[in-house]
């Protein structure tokens, strides 16, 4: 009997998702739902201030950041700082809707852990959560089914 969804992390998730473009929100919660069914996240529509993310993190305490890099390059870096600032210790995965080589390196210099782009893809999505889950197996693959 085979699992009826291809890629599942599990574990305890609660995500930040700040992503004031709703397009690419609804891409990303979607995969997000089927890789970790039952997880909770908050949706910051805009980059908020420092202070309100501080609220934020301090009431949510989210285990993990989804941040979208293209609506402001210069938001999403200015929250990639202030995150690091209030809680180091939550990984920030850049999202955007291209893979342009450019975006992901700078991301990946100004700190976040993984970049996503458009259209997600379950096992991609699945492993970069594995990355962060403390998991040794946790992510299948669905070509090693049988």
């Amino acid at each position: 009997m085979g699992n009826s969804l291809p890629v599942k992390v599990s574990g305890r998730w609660k995500h930040l998702i700040v992503c004031p473009d709703r397009g690419l929100f609804h891409g990303l919660t979607s995969v997000l739902a089927e890789v970790t069914p039952g997880s909770s996240f908050v949706d910051l529509k805009v980059y908020p201030a420092r202070r309100a993310l501080t609220d934020a993190v301090n009431k949510e305490q989210p285990n993990l950041c989804f941040l979208d890099v293209g609506s402001s390059w210069d938001s999403a870096v200015t929250l990639i700082n202030d995150l690091n600032s209030i809680n180091s210790a939550i990984p920030v995965v850049a999202i955007d809707k291209g893979n342009d080589p450019d975006v992901i390196l700078r991301s990946l210099r100004q700190g976040a852990s993984e970049f996503l782009f458009q259209p997600f893809v379950l096992e991609q999505v699945g492993a970069a959560l594995d990355q962060h889950s403390g998991l040794q197996s946790g992510f299948s693959d669905p070509a090693a089914q049988p």
